[in-house]
């Protein structure tokens, strides 16, 4: 799930927009004058016909790839990318796979005109729970050679992978993720309407603009994010966090109410995994959360009696 402005929603002015034109447009969501009606989010790849959205997405960020790699002197030679594992031996799966090599063949048509630059290679899919222990072993020196759990979080799915003595053990693609959050904060009149007169109120005083947003379909959801974006980076979200817990009016208490429901769940089954794989309660684990909903589990306040205590329950 993305969400992004494009240039155009048309077919046939995209067929005009070329790599070099394309452009990410980054523009807060709460700010006076934002076109609301041009947003395009929840990308997908399930759709049934050719999805120009969704390929002027890919050429943004792959984009974006690139311009790093010429920022430091080097040249894009192959894209790697991955997918739940629920999408395997799926539509879904060779979806992607047709819309990822149609975009390397058009990149390597117009590099095919530049002399000595090189063909763009498209790598063999990884499921993301692999690609999130390979992030752990490369980045962060955690070994498959212990006991590591990760849990990508996304806004729909949460992918898990548990890997034990250098081989993956066990791997799921669980349809309960952030999405469950977002479906509370779209439908709750009563914590959109104090939420908004929190943020906006001192000491934080964001200048939120709701017009247009409550008219769609996630409309209020995209605004909560959009508010949670501006507080990461204006280095406030400790503050958000804290004024959600801590209100007296007690409004935030039902959004922590459901994170502690999705979290207790995942760790739970998660328990359930490893016992399936041969783990017992005696061995140490390295759990590790990520993903779009994975940084809300610090919203809670013990969020490491929940984890390891549900995690445990489900193993024993």
């Amino acid at each position: 799930n993305s969400q992004m402005l494009l240039p155009s929603g048309h077919e046939a002015t995209f067929q005009q927009w070329l790599p070099r034109e394309g452009n990410v447009f980054r523009h807060s969501l709460i700010k006076v004058g934002f076109p609301s009606a041009e947003l395009r989010y929840n990308l997908k790849w399930n759709a049934a016909r050719n999805n120009s959205e969704l390929r002027a997405f890919l050429h943004c960020l792959t984009l974006q790839a690139m311009a790093q790699c010429v920022r430091q002197g080097m040249t894009a030679t192959s894209v790697s990318r991955s997918y739940p594992s629920l999408f395997q031996g799926t539509y879904l799966e060779q979806k992607q796979t047709d819309e990822w090599a149609a975009f390397v063949r058009f990149i390597n048509e117009a590099r095919a005109a530049v002399p000595g630059e090189p063909a763009l290679l498209l790598r063999p899919a990884l499921m993301e729970s692999e690609a999130t222990a390979r992030h752990l072993q490369l980045e962060q020196g955690a070994s498959p050679a212990s006991n590591v759990i990760a849990l990508d979080v996304g806004g729909s799915t949460t992918d898990i992978a548990i890997w034990r003595s250098n081989s993956l053990a066990r791997q799921e693609s669980v349809r309960m993720a952030a999405g469950l959050v977002g479906g509370y904060v779209q439908h709750a009149k009563d914590f959109q309407d104090w939420f908004l007169d929190f943020v906006t109120s001192p000491p934080l005083s964001f200048p939120v603009n709701q017009e247009g947003f409550r008219s769609q379909s996630m409309g209020f959801a995209l605004l909560f994010h959009s508010i949670l974006r501006e507080a990461a980076a204006k280095g406030s979200m400790q503050s958000v966090v804290q004024g959600i817990n801590a209100h007296p009016s007690g409004k935030g208490r039902l959004l922590i109410a459901h994170l502690v429901y999705l979290f207790a769940a995942l760790f739970y089954f998660v328990g359930l995994l490893a016992r399936k794989a041969g783990m017992t309660d005696e061995a140490s684990y390295y759990l590790f959360v990520c993903g779009r909903g994975g940084s809300c589990l610090q919203w809670i306040r013990g969020y490491e009696t929940l984890s390891s205590c549900m995690f445990t329950a489900g193993l024993k």
